[in-house]
């Protein structure tokens, strides 16, 4: 009896946070270092990577080993082996919830740190890692409540406070993302996320020589692609065209480059510099750029309109 009820937990819960009703019987992809068996050897053989775990310790353990050697089928497998021990378990509900996120399999990431901080709602990890599945699928809401309960128990995580950030900027309340995301980088120094992030809003206010001197803290050698873009659009705004063209060929074609500071440059009034920038675009693409000779276009009429005006 007692089998017979762990193998019904297993397979609600497999349900649940396997994403198929199937998966209570073990993955078909078995441990890299592992033979096929006979099709007449025992599931409890001991030499089975798959067998049933005898206690949740042992589902602990092999479930640490496969995910540790990449077997993230077998890990999950033996976790959910794990569960049916002990259903709430918050740690290995937040295991489970790390690898489909990993996976990017954001729905049952969900499902499984729901569990976990449904469980222990006190617990700053487990509320944590829901809030910040909720933000990736665009659920504001509910990430801002559950990293707002997170903070409250742990005020020392600094990706819980680049994330409620995130949060505010997205809310157009600059002020208060400016003040977590200056948390984040106090309690996290090195870390490039809420420079970025402190920049992006930056960027959003119009504060363009701040923005360039928060990217510049980002050392060179970690700077991403987007940090590169977010430089040379906040030099462009600030006048700094030869500057801006240089930081955004680290992170676009050389057409696309031009072609963003002539944008800039026309909403800056510069028209004369807008059209040569165009121009250039245009002209270093491979191919017909369409963007790039609308613009040129749009640049022309404009700079003629203002001769047309002068008395």
């Amino acid at each position: 009896m007692k089998i017979t009820l762990r193998l019904y937990r297993i397979t609600l819960v497999s349900a649940l946070l396997l994403g198929a009703a199937g998966c209570a019987t073990a993955p078909s992809q078995s441990h890299p270092d592992s033979r096929a068996q006979p099709s007449n050897a025992r599931s409890e053989d001991s030499g089975s990577p798959n067998r049933m775990a005898r206690s949740f310790d042992e589902a602990v353990r092999r479930g640490d080993e496969a995910w540790g050697s990449g077997n993230t089928d077998l890990a999950l497998y033996l976790y959910v082996q794990a569960l049916s021990f002990q259903p709430r378990d918050i740690s290995t509900l937040g295991k489970i919830g790390s690898i489909h996120q990993a996976r990017g399999n954001l729905d049952l990431a969900r499902k499984a740190f729901e569990l976990a901080a449904t469980a222990a709602p006190s617990d700053a990890r487990a509320t944590s890692h829901l809030g910040f599945v909720l933000l990736a699928q665009d659920d504001i809401d509910g990430a801002d409540t559950w990293l707002r309960k997170s903070v409250a128990e742990d005020a020392t995580d600094w990706r819980v406070y680049d994330a409620l950030g995130v949060i505010a900027q997205r809310r157009g309340h600059y002020d208060d993302a400016l003040m977590y995301l200056q948390r984040a980088s106090t309690l996290a120094p090195s870390a490039p996320g809420p420079l970025l992030h402190r920049a992006a809003v930056q960027l959003a206010m119009g504060s363009f020589a701040k923005a360039e001197g928060t990217l510049q803290e980002v050392p060179q050698s970690t700077r991403t692609s987007e940090a590169w873009r977010m430089l040379g659009e906040a030099q462009a705004h600030r006048g700094e065209y030869a500057k801006a063209l240089a930081s955004l060929t680290r992170a676009l074609d050389v057409p696309n480059a031009y072609n963003l500071v002539g944008q800039v440059a026309m909403t800056n009034q510069d028209d004369q510099v807008a059209l040569d920038y165009f121009q250039k675009a245009a002209e270093s693409s491979p191919v017909y750029f369409q963007e790039a000779q609308q613009n040129v276009a749009l640049a022309r009429e404009r700079l003629e309109a203002g001769r047309r005006a002068r008395p």
